[in-house]
């Protein structure tokens, strides 16, 4: 399997997994909501990238780390703490990777 899926399929995954947890114990709907989609398009497009339109699949992907980014880099940039936008700045920028890298192309 590519690096570049592989990489995808992580960065949904942990996205998922940090809206869940950030629920659990802060009680933080929009976190929820926020990671599910996110993980989800990453996930959907990690898997679609096997078949006939890998650009496309790549490209949410790449959006999804786009929305992440939105969201985690001006809050550091305005002074919040690293965690948690930190370390969602952290995987969007891997989720950003694999999106472009995968749609160039790269990791096949």
């Amino acid at each position: 399997m590519p690096w570049t899926i592989l990489l995808a399929y992580a960065y949904g995954i942990l996205t998922m997994g940090l809206g869940i947890f950030a629920f659990l114990h802060k009680g933080s709907v929009p976190s929820l909501i926020a990671g599910g989609i996110l993980g989800i398009l990453a996930i959907a497009g990690a898997y679609l990238a096997k078949g006939a339109h890998p650009r496309i699949a790549f490209g949410l992907v790449a959006l999804s780390a786009i929305a992440s980014l939105g969201k985690s880099v001006p809050a550091l940039v305005n002074g919040k703490p690293f965690y948690p936008d930190g370390v969602i700045a952290v995987l969007g920028v891997l989720g950003l990777v694999a999106g472009v890298a995968g749609f160039l192309g790269a990791g096949k």
